[in-house]
């Protein structure tokens, strides 16, 4: 074999063996960087629970904002804010095993008088109140029964700020206040 077959031969192998490596390494598309534009971490929570229904995730824990209260509101008359609704919803029911087809909601919290959630906070002399849809106020640690269907409900509530009607009325401020809220079906 000459000396220039030899060669060219050489160079058409050596070719073959580094697009064999090429194919082995990652090369970024051109025009993109090949650096980290961000990341983060996805973290996933739930509960598998028994009831009938799910509780959609944006209302099974929830903040109603109760507002910026005239604390003249809570000192005289009805002694109560305007009332805010809020909602827990439900999916994918199955009532096929429930004899009354109904779910009951009962609310519980720290109290500061019967049925007035107590609040935290620079507030006092109020507490937070709780009622259905029509502005009954709610009774805490008693069920509240609503019929429901299969697939999509939507329990309907109300919250709002009460004046305890205390000698000096409300101190004014930030306050906060929680209930929890358990379902039971029937």
């Amino acid at each position: 074999m000459s000396y220039k077959k030899l060669a060219l031969a050489a160079i058409v192998a050596l070719g073959m063996v580094s697009s064999v490596q090429a194919e082995d390494e990652v090369v970024p598309p051109a025009g993109n960087a090949a650096q980290n534009q961000g990341s983060g971490t996805i973290k996933f929570h739930g509960f598998v629970n028994t009831g009938a229904c799910s509780i959609t995730p944006e209302t099974q824990n929830q903040t109603v904002e109760l507002g910026s209260i005239a604390k003249h509101v809570l000192d005289n008359g009805e002694m109560k804010s305007t009332p805010k609704p809020f909602s827990i919803k439900l999916e994918n029911c199955d009532t096929s095993n429930l004899q009354d087809k109904t779910v009951s909601t009962t609310f519980t919290g720290d109290t500061i008088q019967d049925d007035i959630l107590a609040v935290t906070g620079d507030v006092t002399g109020a507490g937070v109140a709780l009622g259905l849809e029509n502005g009954t106020p709610i009774k805490l640690n008693e069920a509240i029964v609503n019929p429901i269907m299969d697939g999509s409900n939507e329990l309907h509530f109300s919250a709002y700020l009460q004046g305890l009607g205390e000698q000096g009325g409300v101190t004014p401020g930030e306050f906060n206040s929680s209930a929890q809220f358990t379902l039971a079906y029937q």
